[in-house]
């Protein structure tokens, strides 16, 4: 369900990982609550369904460490 209102509300860094062959969340609703984050990042893995983070383990866990350098954690 889209969580624009409450990602909205939150100030903390969010990352938003999406797959550009997801069939089940359309990317302009990620794109859409993207947009509504303060501190936000939407990464989209080329050629990955739903499951990034099974399909492409390497280029998503090279988005999280990218994501948590920039954090500065």
């Amino acid at each position: 369900p889209d969580q624009s209102v409450l990602l909205a509300r939150f100030s903390r860094p969010v990352l938003l990982i999406a797959g550009s062959n997801d069939e089940l969340i359309p990317m302009e609703s990620l794109q859409k609550q993207a947009k509504t984050l303060q501190k936000g990042t939407l990464s989209v893995l080329q050629d990955t369904g739903h499951m990034g983070m099974l399909e492409a383990t390497d280029k998503s866990a090279r988005e999280v460490a990218k994501f948590a350098i920039s954090c500065q954690f």
